[in-house]
């Protein structure tokens, strides 16, 4: 029987070696990825519309001292007695001579639409310039009416037309 007891043995110690105290993990480590998407808006930029004439190219709505036309090229405009005449219409504004009822003359450029105001007085004594800006590209707001004072603004330009407002009080 010495077969049986080495046999014996030997399934024991398969056995005790089965039940070691050493461990083996055969767990896998996790990993995972994280993905982050960032997205940035560009801020807007308003663009100020372009302006159009509220009496278009309408002349004759200038007849009674106040009107806001288009103008595009030489033209003489009779406003409350008065006469208008834009000798030369440019991209960036227009040229003019003012012929008064009283008999005197002016003549200047209108340029820029930041709000510059030009005023002659219709007993043609003199004239001058005022200028203000809105801070926000705001349209500009037409000139109060005055006694005694013919007004020019050049309200904007689009494509080689001049938006002039004319006040007359």
């Amino acid at each position: 029987m010495p077969i049986l007891r080495t046999a014996g043995v030997l399934a024991a110690a398969l056995a005790l070696a089965g039940c070691g105290t050493e461990q083996h993990s055969s767990t896998p480590q996790s990993t995972s990825t994280t993905s982050t998407t960032t997205s940035t808006t560009a801020p807007a930029t308003t663009t100020p519309p372009k302006p159009t004439a509220k009496d278009g190219k309408d002349f004759a709505q200038c007849a009674d001292g106040s009107c806001e036309i288009s103008i595009g090229e030489p033209v003489t405009i009779a406003v409350a007695g008065n006469s208008f005449v834009v000798k030369s219409v440019a991209d960036d504004g227009l040229e003019f001579e003012l012929q008064l009822a009283s008999g005197g003359t002016a003549s200047g450029t209108l340029k820029g639409t930041c709000g510059s105001i030009m005023k002659f007085y219709l007993d043609g004594t003199g004239g001058g310039t005022g200028t203000f800006c809105n801070p926000d590209n705001a349209p500009q707001p037409a000139p109060t009416p005055e006694p005694g004072v013919f007004q020019l603004q050049l309200a904007g330009l689009n494509d080689h037309q001049a938006v002039v407002r004319m006040v007359t009080g």
